[in-house]
């Protein structure tokens, strides 16, 4: 498996060069069963395993016809999971003053995926500095342009900081939300009203601008190496890996 140094989740995230060959050859009878069997168990644990929600995701876009390709990248996640198997989200209530609010963290790689060129959108939630949600998702629309795929990365991050926010309401606690996003484009798109010359956007995507001049939410530009859903969106290294999980308070633990 190597080093964790040396580990980089695009070995378990993408195909490589030589795997040309194997893309076309698809699983048939127990292999088949066997890979949708174990990329099923891998999809109901990656969300407290925020960085394979990633490749566990391209997984899963192979449930319906899984070729050899796929199973070799779902190897590699199981021999990373095996290096590293457990992993512990810590709560500690009261370490800072923003017990008050939810910061949703949105990323977006454009284009990414090479067999379709769709996006995918990644982000996560975090309260009092330890994440309480975390997701990875293939944009169905295809986008035209990185601030596209980045408003709609916006917008989901904005509907699921929604939800928290509803939750807490639940108990009575009122939360406020604060989105946090890289992409200038997208926060620009989001903060006016209307398309204006950009036509191609898709439209679902422009509640965000009635609620966020509702004051439902804010909206803040953050630096793309500080953008903790990054790890949610692409194939990083080791080492980028075990910060990003530090800024979520996710510990690593050998037992």
């Amino acid at each position: 498996m190597g080093t964790r140094k040396d580990l980089k989740m695009g070995e378990i995230g993408r195909p490589v060069a030589d795997e040309k060959d194997e893309e076309i050859r698809e699983l048939n009878g127990e292999a088949g069963t066997l890979y949708k069997s174990v990329a099923a168990k891998l999809n109901f644990v990656s969300p407290d395993r925020p960085e394979i929600l990633f490749a566990t995701k391209e997984c899963m876009r192979a449930m319906a016809a899984p070729t050899e390709a796929d199973e070799a990248k779902l190897k590699r996640l199981l021999r990373y999971l095996k290096g590293r198997p457990r992993e512990a989200i810590r709560m500690k209530r009261g370490r800072n003053s923003m017990l008050d609010r939810i910061l949703v963290y949105v990323d977006a790689d454009f284009a990414g995926c090479q067999k379709t060129r769709r996006s995918t959108c990644g982000g996560c939630v975090l309260w009092d500095g330890s994440m309480v949600k975390s997701w990875s998702k293939t944009i169905t629309t295809l986008a035209l342009s990185s601030g596209e795929s980045e408003l709609a990365a916006l917008a989901k991050g904005a509907a699921e900081g929604l939800g928290i926010q509803s939750i807490f309401r639940d108990f009575g606690i009122e939360m406020k939300i604060e989105l946090h996003s890289d992409a200038t484009a997208a926060i620009g798109i989001a903060s006016r009203q209307g398309l204006g010359r950009i036509r191609h956007v898709a439209v679902a995507d422009l509640w965000v601008q009635q609620r966020l001049k509702a004051g439902d939410f804010t909206v803040h530009k953050v630096n793309g190496l500080d953008n903790i859903s990054d790890l949610m969106t692409k194939a990083l290294d080791g080492v980028r890996i075990d910060m990003l999980l530090k800024s979520m308070d996710v510990e690593v633990r050998d037992n």
